[in-house]
């Protein structure tokens, strides 16, 4: 799915409430960013055990849509995710980087190449599990976005 089909099927009222109460001074282009990478996320996470972090500013978003509870059911119903909770910010729990969680992070992340393109400066900040996992392998942007790039081709070619 792409983001005009995220937006179109999952962004609405209660989800503008927020993006208004929480970011009223912020510039059009910075809230449609914010709200595109936390559907991006939910989207992406809805299928998966592991707990990835997320950025602070997604989580306080997440946190107002959640308090709207009926049409972030409804959200929930829309994507089939059977239990959703909120990650702990970002700046509260690093992810502990051992084999399963880079082999997760790595899927998802790479998930998310495939279905939105590459990370910018602008996303990747957005998803500090990417940003840790850039450090841990000293990867450049565009390293990174080749190495889930690969990670994808080898998946799709071992189905």
């Amino acid at each position: 799915m792409n983001e005009q089909q995220l937006q179109i099927a999952y962004f609405n009222s209660a989800l503008q409430t927020c993006v208004n109460a929480q970011w009223r001074s912020l510039a059009e282009q910075f809230q449609h960013r914010r709200i595109i990478e936390l559907l991006k996320y939910l989207y992406l996470s809805r299928e998966k055990q592991f707990a990835y972090p997320i950025a602070n500013e997604l989580l306080e978003l997440y946190e107002c849509w959640e308090t709207q509870l009926m049409e972030f059911k409804q959200l929930q119903t829309n994507l089939h995710i059977q239990s959703f909770s909120a990650q702990p910010k970002a700046a509260e729990k690093a992810a502990l980087l051992d084999n399963d969680c880079i082999r997760e992070a790595t899927e998802l992340l790479a998930d998310y190449v495939c279905e939105y393109g590459e990370f910018t400066e602008d996303t990747i900040s957005y998803w500090p599990l990417a940003i840790q996992l850039m450090q841990h392998f000293e990867f450049s942007l565009d390293d990174f976005n080749d190495w889930l790039s690969w990670y994808n081709n080898l998946e799709y070619y071992a189905h």
